[in-house]
């Protein structure tokens, strides 16, 4: 129907841009139909091939045709703008391989743009694409990184975050499973990670500021890889699963990585709050999002207010799992149905002492009950129950009253008649009990 339109008629000129428009917007749907059929292939080039006469045959006429109407003159600047555009993602197209030319007729176009025009995002988007097709990282990086400083709240640069973010990580993992003689650079790998983690963040941000197309598995896969990224920027192992592994002596230096990451487990579990009774394997899932969540907290927590948020997202677990039954002690089913919540809920207990020891000391009374439920009811001399013996007593002392501190000192007595060399270490608990035992007797005067 655009192609109808009459070359003398008032609307010819914005008829073929959309004309074209829809060509180009045909053959990119075909192609997302499936792209490797040789009969598609043909159809989309031919289709963009047509396209892109189009677009040149308005380009041409607005040379060759001048106008004086100064309210035609300012719609054919904005068509001519459009044109160029179009151009530029035809160049792009997977079935076309022009990036070179793409690049360079960019190239052309950015200088024709005031810097700070907002029309300038979305050719340094296409400009990003030119370069990720071309395998050229280290230019795409820089072209965002222009984007960040001129248009950060734009969805063109969300969209070339994504972009960008996706090569980056495949770089990066190729380089840190790298076998061989010659290993990676480590500040090149770390580099990488802070910038993964900005990308990430910064395109699901416009994912929900701007409307765009974010998946739920897109979501998944980002969550995770922002999770890894803020432990590994940490220096934190594999090994260490949560902060109590950490036992006190290790600084978060990096608590940026951890906000963005919980920023993306927030979102998800917003979109999966729905449904009253999921499947099994999404209540799994849910509780992963949930316990990561919750660590995102606690592995930064320094102050009150990151203690009671940590505090909240561990509630919210035990509130949804039903974790207590109506007496406050454990339900032992959920237990058995998710053995993972017996670290969460060992966890809690710690979030609990925390906030005892700023100053809330109410909170000691429900580190009591986590620890002695724990020490109750986990396999006896296995971790969580080293832990939750040592967690109580020590809470009983740090509570510091007399009668407190003579439970503590009674029951690490009577635990160390049974096994005189606690843990033996193995879990790392021989040594606290010794030092634990040390304090309440400067504490009780020796009594």
């Amino acid at each position: 129907l655009y192609a109808q339109v009459p070359a003398d008629a008032e609307a010819y000129e914005r008829s073929l841009v959309r004309g074209g428009h829809c060509a180009r917007i045909d053959a990119f749907r075909q192609w997302t139909k499936n792209p490797k059929d040789p009969a598609v292939q043909k159809a989309v080039r031919d289709q963009l091939q047509r396209a892109e006469e189009i677009f040149k045959k308005f380009l041409q006429r607005a040379k060759d045709v001048p106008t004086s109407d100064p309210d035609a003159a300012k719609d054919r600047a904005a068509l001519v703008l459009v044109a160029n555009q179009e151009l530029a993602y035809i160049y792009i197209h997977d079935s076309i391989g022009r990036a070179e030319e793409c690049l360079k007729f960019l190239a052309q176009l950015v200088q024709e743009i005031p810097p700070n025009d907002e029309k300038l995002a979305k050719l340094l988007e296409i400009q990003v694409r030119a370069h990720l097709a071309l395998d050229q990282v280290d230019p795409a990086v820089k072209t965002l990184e222009l984007m960040f400083e001129r248009f950060q709240d734009n969805a063109a640069t969300a969209q070339s975050c994504k972009s960008v973010a996706i090569r980056l990580d495949q770089i990066t993992l190729d380089m840190l499973n790298a076998k061989g003689p010659v290993k990676p650079d480590p500040k090149v790998i770390e580099e990488n990670l802070k910038r993964i983690s900005k990308y990430y963040a910064n395109w699901l941000r416009g994912a929900m500021a701007f409307n765009l197309n974010a998946t739920t598995g897109d979501v998944k896969a980002v969550a995770e890889t922002l999770y890894m990224i803020a432990k590994r920027l940490n220096d934190l192992p594999d090994t260490v699963t949560s902060f109590l592994d950490l036992k006190g002596k290790h600084i978060i230096a990096w608590r940026k990585y951890f906000d963005d990451a919980a920023l993306v487990h927030k979102l998800l579990l917003s979109r999966q709050g729905g449904e009253k009774d999921p499947p099994p394997a999404v209540k799994k899932e849910r509780l992963l999002l949930m316990t990561r969540l919750a660590r995102c907290y606690s592995f930064v927590a320094e102050n009150t207010d990151d203690w009671v948020e940590a505090k909240k997202a561990y509630e919210e677990i035990v509130k949804a799992f039903e974790v207590l039954d109506a007496q406050g002690g454990m339900n032992l089913a959920a237990f058995r149905t998710y053995p993972e919540l017996l670290g969460v809920y060992l966890e809690l207990g710690h979030v609990y002492a925390e906030l005892g020891r700023k100053g809330n000391r109410i909170q000691y009374d429900n580190a009591i009950n986590v620890f002695f439920n724990t020490s109750a009811n986990a396999p006896p001399t296995g971790e969580a129950w080293w832990i939750s013996k040592f967690m109580l007593f020590e809470v009983f002392y740090r509570r510091g009253k007399d009668k407190d501190i003579m439970s503590a000192k009674l029951g690490i007595e009577s635990l160390e008649r049974n096994y005189p060399n606690f843990d033996e270490n193995k879990f790392g608990m021989k040594d606290r009990f010794i030092e634990l035992k040390r304090l309440i007797a400067t504490a009780s005067g020796g009594r």
